[in-house]
């Protein structure tokens, strides 16, 4: 369970985003911070409107797919367009971090390793860095 609060009052419990089936390993805030992205321990990313506490995406894998390793970006309004796969990890993903304007992606896997993504265009801008 993800409980969001209101960050003025500090105590209004604004809505309670029930999904995940495993433990919470990331959460990514949308820049008009009104969409949640999500992820759990069994490697399950969840799309939600936080203020309403609804889910707006079906939980994606983060490996969804035959490749290990594999980021598939998907369309969270339509809810099941693919607009790219970001292939270039040999390891699990570990770690997503969107910029404000979510157009890149920031990606890490369990070998280490830091990539730098155009999202929408599916191309890595940046060589795989060591942590």
């Amino acid at each position: 369970v993800i409980d969001v609060y209101d960050v003025f009052s500090q105590c209004d419990l604004i809505a309670s985003l029930i999904g995940h089936a495993g433990a919470i390993t990331g959460l990514d805030w949308s820049k008009d911070s009104k969409h949640l992205q999500s992820s759990d321990d069994n490697g399950v990313i969840r799309y939600w409107d936080a203020p309403a506490g609804l889910q707006i995406m079906d939980g994606l894998d983060k490996n969804e797919g035959s490749d290990e390793g594999v980021i598939d970006v998907y369309d969270v309004f339509s809810q099941c367009d693919l607009i790219a796969s970001l292939i270039g990890h040999a390891g699990a993903i570990t770690g997503l971090d969107w910029s404000k304007d979510s157009k890149h992606l920031q990606s890490s896997d369990d070998n280490g390793v830091i990539r730098y993504w155009d999202a929408p265009a599916g191309l890595q801008i940046m060589d795989g860095l060591d942590k």
